[in-house]
């Protein structure tokens, strides 16, 4: 089975990440409520994987990502046979990127910073001190819009690192 690298597509992301695809399987929150669902890529086999309104899906290895807005917005995981579902961190969590053992974010609670969190839910860190809207992370980049500097596009190392402004 193809292994993705990244959870999801950065245009995806930024639309409410409602669909990932890993394999033969797509990832999808369900019109009963955004209850996260897989189906294979074929139209068969589909299995409901919780009863949260999942948004934000991000799918690597055994895992699926998810922001929980049944539970104001809390970061989850689920394995993908729907066993093993754990609450990562309590911040609100949107624009949820997971790129290899990390799991980038917005958080939501009048923060609007970009954070980081292992994929396991340890080393929460701040990346950056910007009113941060629409997170992306494409390569060795985090992007985002920085509405403190009237709208204009940034970029930072996922480590918080080399703060730039994107022309």
């Amino acid at each position: 089975m193809e292994i993705n690298e990244c959870g999801n597509t950065p245009g995806n992301i930024v639309n409410g990440g409602h669909a990932a695809i890993q394999g033969d399987w797509i990832y999808y929150a369900g019109n009963d409520g955004d209850k996260l669902y897989k189906i294979r890529t074929d139209g068969c086999g589909k299995q409901k994987l919780n009863d949260d309104k999942s948004w934000f899906i991000n799918v690597v290895g055994d895992w699926v990502y998810y922001s929980n807005y049944s539970e104001d917005e809390k970061l989850y995981k689920i394995r993908a046979d729907g066993s093993e579902r754990q609450k990562l961190c309590d911040d609100g969590c949107w624009y949820v990127n997971v790129a290899g053992d990390w799991v980038y974010y917005e958080d939501d609670y009048g923060h609007d910073r970009v954070y980081r969190i292992r994929t396991d839910g340890s080393g929460r860190q701040k990346l950056n001190d910007d009113e941060t809207h629409d997170i992306c992370v494409v390569g060795d980049w985090v992007y985002y819009i920085n509405e403190s500097d009237g709208k204009k596009n940034y970029k930072i190392h996922p480590d918080g690192t080399q703060r730039q402004l994107v022309d």
